[in-house]
């Protein structure tokens, strides 16, 4: 997987679990319904760690903003636009 899917995939799988669990855990409804959304944000943060890195060094990717920097800061290689 490349890290520009594995970003798509993480941020939605993040936001998707926090909009299941979020309104149920305020609610204080724990049903298995908000433990499979804890287990979406886990996972969404899980990809974003394994498969959000550098084409050429490997080194995680800062996404802090929700966009993918031009940039590795590390190494400095240009990230491909595609």
């Amino acid at each position: 997987m490349n890290y520009k899917k594995a970003h798509v995939i993480s941020l939605i799988m993040t936001f998707l679990g926090l909009a299941v669990a979020l309104p149920l855990l305020i609610a204080e409804y724990y049903s298995v319904l908000m433990y499979l959304g804890l287990a979406g944000i886990i996972a969404g943060f899980i990809i974003r760690i394994a498969f959000c890195r550098c084409p050429k060094c490997r080194r995680g990717l800062r996404t802090l903003n929700f966009f993918l920097p031009k940039y590795c800061p590390y190494c400095g290689e240009q990230l491909r636009e595609d």
